[in-house]
């Protein structure tokens, strides 16, 4: 009985130990993207680190090591930036310094939100000099907890195949989520990054499909990205997705969203007339 017991608790102990590995394993491993961006970092200039705080925004990291870094060069900068700092029609420290704090509210670190509320002071009261730099860090300091749900889906690989890229998964992550704010910020990255992959359409009209069904809390949050995907999947013209747009148009849901629908059905149809008449 006692080695019965004991193969029995060695058994548990197992299974436990397989599901923490299988946890850890769902999750992508970016300490080497992470360790590549703080040594670009640590050397750029500030034209150059605009350019790497927009790639952490849209990219889902959240490395307290990247943030620390980000941060420290943050609270270093922010009350010398002026728009003296120009090239033609492009105010460089602007730039820099709305990014840089956009970046360091996109880790979804709380306690980072000290910094973005001290560079979103007032100028006399301590805060940076350009206004929408302090417009931009208050904004920031306000959404972290946002940026953190959203790092925490970006994060996991379970919808990853190994000849998957890692960068469309995530944006699969996202759209796949029942939160419609973070599906609108991968359809932004797909619009800005001209992202065609099957794989984000077919995440798109598995959310429309639900929507379709009657599936969806329909908020205007879900409206807007609901119309959004509709636009998205007309823009491709490919007509077979009319038969979804069709359900869209007939089924019980926001006006707004039947419309939109129905426009892509239109327009796909004076597409087909054209084309018929030039045989």
């Amino acid at each position: 009985m006692m080695q019965l017991s004991r193969y029995i608790c060695l058994l548990v102990l197992a299974v436990v130990a397989l599901h923490d590995s299988a946890v850890i394993a769902a999750e992508f491993d970016r300490r080497a993207e992470s360790d590549e961006i703080i040594a670009l970092m640590t050397q750029a200039t500030r034209e150059e680190a605009t350019a790497i705080a927009q790639r952490i925004y849209h990219s889902g990291l959240a490395d307290p090591k990247l943030a620390a870094v980000v941060d420290e060069r943050l609270k270093r900068d922010f009350r010398t930036l002026s728009l003296d700092n120009r090239r033609g029609h492009v105010y460089l420290d602007d730039q820099y310094g709305r990014w840089m704090a956009m970046a360091l509210g996109s880790f979804g670190i709380a306690e980072y939100r000290v910094t973005l509320e001290m560079v979103a002071k007032d100028p006399d009261e301590g805060g940076c000099p350009l206004r929408r730099v302090r417009s931009e860090a208050a904004q920031a300091a306000r959404t972290i907890e946002w940026h953190a749900a959203k790092n925490a889906v970006m994060a996991q690989s379970t919808n990853h195949g190994p000849d998957d890229q890692e960068h469309i998964s995530r944006l699969v992550n996202l759209l796949r989520d029942q939160d419609p704010t973070l599906q609108g910020f991968a359809l932004a990255r797909m619009r800005a990054s001209r992202l065609d992959d099957p794989r984000l359409y077919r995440a798109i009209v598995e959310q429309l499909e639900k929507l379709a069904a009657g599936q969806l809390v329909v908020d205007n949050n879900t409206v807007d990205t609901s119309a959004r995907m509709i636009k998205m999947l007309g823009a491709t013209r490919d007509r077979g997705y009319l038969p979804l747009m069709d359900k869209i148009a007939s089924a019980k849901t926001d006006l707004r969203l039947k419309r939109h629908a129905q426009g892509v059905i239109e327009r796909f149809a004076r597409a087909e007339a054209i084309e018929a008449s030039e045989e």
